[in-house]
């Protein structure tokens, strides 16, 4: 148990500094992300090569539509946010008993390679051929805690 603790200490400093845009670009959808009643989940870990990227890059049907889901001129940084973005987004849930907005929704926190997370040069430094590597994770209700048996 004293590890999970840790362990979500450890993402929530992460995610904290991530809010202070210690990163390329916060990947927080606003700053105050699962910090009331909530608590994070690693749902999943990413540690991709530039041909595993590849294979998970979503396709884009725009059914007729004005395309919005990237185009031929986007860079390989937002390429590889992007699709790892849309990987996290399969791990949303809806939790029926909580009106907190952020339960049930998920972020990609990218933890590498470096130039991914350059803060100022990540457009121009990045390539695909490196990967892309780090984590979906969910903000999740915290547990309701039950009363002690007598």
């Amino acid at each position: 148990m004293r590890t999970s603790r840790l362990k979500q200490f450890a993402w929530i400093a992460l995610l904290s500094l991530l809010a202070g845009s210690a990163h390329a670009h916060n990947p927080l959808s606003h700053p105050e992300w699962c910090e009331t009643g909530g608590r994070l989940v690693i749902v999943a870990e990413i540690d991709w090569t530039q041909t595993q990227l590849l294979e998970q890059e979503p396709i884009c049907d725009a059914g007729g539509q004005t395309k919005s889901c990237g185009s031929q001129f986007d860079d390989d940084w937002t390429r590889g946010q992007r699709t790892a973005h849309h990987f996290c987004e399969q791990f949303a849930v809806r939790f029926a008993n909580s009106r907190n907005p952020d339960h049930g929704t998920v972020v990609f926190i990218p933890s590498g390679p470096t130039s991914f997370l350059d803060r100022d040069g990540h457009h121009a430094n990045y390539a695909l051929s490196q990967g892309v590597v780090g984590s979906c994770v969910r903000c999740e209700p915290l547990p309701l805690a039950l009363p002690k048996r007598r």
